[in-house]
């Protein structure tokens, strides 16, 4: 999923990306990477950046809700087009939801 970038080539990106694209007439919404083990560092990198760039971040456990849906992959990874409707819909409700100040 990362190939061979460092968890500093990583965070230097992200930062990046989140820098140009974030602004105050806009929303970015992102969703949290389902890591393998030893992987820590990015996914802490992420959660940092979020919150530093005002970024909403979609834990993971909502993706793997997802995934584990009836026909909502292809192969256990990429989704179907049901996989696409069920996470449209599950990003579409967490957005919807009040959220805390």
């Amino acid at each position: 999923m990362l190939g061979s970038t460092s968890p500093a080539e990583f965070e230097r990106d992200l930062d990046r990306l989140l820098t140009k694209i974030c602004r105050p007439d806009n929303a970015v919404v992102m969703l949290e990477l389902p890591l393998p083990p030893l992987y820590n560092r990015f996914g802490e990198t992420q959660r940092r950046l979020a919150s530093r760039h005002g970024v909403i971040l979609i834990p993971k456990r909502y993706f793997a809700s997802v995934l584990i849906g009836e026909q909502a992959t292809l192969d256990g990874l990429h989704l179907s087009s049901v996989g696409h409707q069920q996470m449209a819909k599950m990003i579409w409700e967490l957005l919807a939801k009040p959220r805390r100040s």
